[in-house]
C-alpha cells in the first residue's frame, strides 16, 4: 500500500512540476504557434511555421470536402527604414489548406516596390506552395541613387486552382528610405 501512494504522490508531483514547467515555458515563448516575426529577416527560402493539420484548425478549414485555399497573412520588408545602396529583405508569409499533406500547388510570386506609383525594383519567382503555414524570405538591394520618401512593396500570388481558374492573393508593405546627409 505504501509504495502506490508513494508513486501516486510521486507521479502527482512529477505532472504538476511538469504542467508548471510548461506554463512557464509557454509564457516565455509566447505561444505555441509560430508567430510572423518568428522568422528570422536575414534568410532567404521557405520556412515551415505551422503543419498541415493545426494550420487547418487553425483556418478552420479541415472538412475533406474543402477545397483549396490559400491566403496571403502578412507581407514584411526589413528594415523598415533604410538608406540607399542597402539590402532589404522581403517576407512573405502564407497559408495553404489542402485535404492532401503531400499537394503542392504551382505559384508566381511577383514583388513591385513603388515610389509614388513609380516601380523601381520588380521581382518575379516561382514556388511550389505547401500545406501548413509558411514563409518565404528573399533579398533586394536598394539602388544607390534611389530617392528619400515612403515606398511601397507590393507582393501578388499567382496560381491555377484545381478548376484550373486563375487565382490571385495580394498584400503590401510599406518601408521607408532617407538618404543620409552629405557630409564635407
Amino acid at each position: 500500500m505504501e509504495t502506490q501512494e508513494m508513486t501516486s504522490r510521486c507521479d502527482t508531483t512529477l505532472a504538476v512540476f511538469s504542467r508548471t514547467g510548461c506554463i512557464v515555458l509557454l509564457l516565455l515563448l509566447g505561444s505555441c504557434v509560430p508567430q510572423p516575426a518568428s522568422v528570422p529577416f536575414l534568410l532567404r527560402g521557405e520556412f515551415m511555421m505551422l503543419e498541415r493539420i493545426p494550420t487547418q484548425q487553425r483556418y478552420k478549414c479541415n472538412t475533406p470536402q474543402e477545397i483549396l485555399v490559400v491566403k496571403i497573412e502578412e507581407t514584411s520588408v526589413y528594415p523598415e527604414k533604410s538608406q540607399p545602396g542597402t539590402i532589404i529583405s522581403f517576407r512573405l508569409f502564407y497559408h495553404l489548406c489542402s485535404p492532401s499533406p503531400v499537394f503542392t500547388l504551382k505559384a508566381r510570386v511577383t514583388r513591385e516596390v513603388s515610389l509614388s506609383g513609380k516601380a523601381i525594383l520588380f521581382d518575379v519567382q516561382d514556388y511550389d506552395l505547401k500545406p501548413g503555414t509558411w514563409a518565404i524570405g528573399a533579398f533586394a538591394t536598394l539602388p544607390p541613387a534611389i530617392e528619400s520618401g515612403e515606398y511601397v512593396l507590393n507582393t501578388t500570388v499567382s496560381y491555377q486552382n484545381p478548376a484550373n481558374k486563375s487565382q490571385t492573393e495580394t498584400s503590401r508593405a510599406v518601408f521607408h528610405v532617407e538618404k543620409l546627409p552629405y557630409k564635407r
